[in-house]
C-alpha cells in the first residue's frame, strides 16, 4: 500500500561569525560557521544535515579577497528511505548494507581574479557516499569512499 502525505517542511539554522581579525583595518580574518537542517523522515531522503567549518580571509599577502576554508558535513538518511532501499533491493543477500549516513570533509579556496570574477576550487572526500549505497557490482558491499575535485 502506498502512503501519501500532504505537504512537507524543513527547519534550518545558520550561524556565521568572524572570530578573529589582527586589527580593525586588516583584510585578514578568521570566521566560523555552522548549519543544521531537520525534516520529517517519512517523506525526505535526508532527515538531518549538519555542517561546521572555519574560513580564513586574505590567507596570503596581496590576496585580500581570497578565502580558504575547511569544513565537515554530515547527512543522516531518514529511516523510511533506509527501509525502502532495503525492501526494494534487487539482490537481497545476507549482509546487504543498509544506508545510514554520509560524512563529507571539504577543503575550498576562493580565488578573486578581478572584482567581478571569482574562481572557487573545492576538494571533498565522502565517507559512505549517498549514505552507503550498495555497490551495483557487488551488492553485499557498499560503494567505496570517494574523493571529488572541482573548479
Amino acid at each position: 500500500m502506498l502512503a501519501t502525505h500532504r505537504g512537507d517542511y524543513s527547519f534550518y539554522a545558520i550561524a556565521d561569525q568572524m572570530v578573529w581579525r589582527p586589527s580593525a583595518y586588516s583584510p585578514q580574518s578568521v570566521g566560523v560557521f555552522a548549519r543544521i537542517m531537520g525534516a520529517p523522515d517519512d517523506r525526505n531522503l535526508v532527515d538531518l544535515g549538519v555542517k561546521v567549518g572555519v574560513t580564513l580571509k586574505a590567507p596570503f599577502k596581496g590576496r585580500d579577497n581570497d578565502v580558504v576554508g575547511l569544513a565537515v558535513g554530515y547527512a543522516k538518511i531518514g529511516s523510511h528511505a533506509q527501509g525502502l532501499a532495503s525492501d526494494t533491493a534487487s539482490l537481497p543477500t545476507p549482509g546487504y548494507p543498509s544506508r545510514s549516513a554520509e560524512t563529507i570533509l571539504e577543503a575550498t579556496y576562493l580565488y578573486q581574479v578581478t572584482p567581478w570574477w571569482q574562481v572557487p576550487a573545492d576538494l571533498q572526500y565522502a565517507f559512505r557516499p549517498a549514505g552507503g549505497i550498495p555497490n551495483p557490482n557487488n551488492p553485499s558491499e557498499r560503494v567505496h569512499d570517494e574523493a571529488v575535485v572541482g573548479v
